[in-house]
């Protein structure tokens, strides 16, 4: 069975970033936090319909588990729009990082 060679001491230097994956990434998890809370918004207002004549020790059962699920749902829509907002700013750090910018200016030296 093959192995893989070992890493060089410095093989985080070697690593790439392309910066327009990194986007296509970053919107894709967007689009996974809208979807995330228009499901938790959906869930919502069909419940609301299902649930209207519904009393007793079940429906208080069901709605703590509604509560639930719909805060899974925005728990994992907050996570999405997080992890794109922390990709986003890794690239802008990653492109200071290579091209020094000048101070109070913005501009970045050739």
């Amino acid at each position: 069975m093959p192995t893989a060679a070992p890493l060089s001491p410095d093989h985080h230097r070697t690593l790439g970033l392309d910066p327009d994956r990194a986007e296509v990434a970053a919107r894709a998890l967007d689009d996974l936090a809208e979807d995330l809370r228009g499901a938790a918004r959906t869930q919502h207002g069909r419940t609301a319909v299902v649930t209207s004549d519904w009393k007793g020790p079940s429906r208080r059962w069901f709605d703590r588990h509604d509560a639930e699920v719909a805060g899974e749902l925005r728990s994992g829509a907050r996570a999405a729009a997080s992890a794109a907002t922390a990709i986003r700013a890794e690239v802008r750090a990653a492109v200071e990082r290579q091209l020094p910018v000048v101070p109070w200016t913005g501009w970045h030296l050739p």
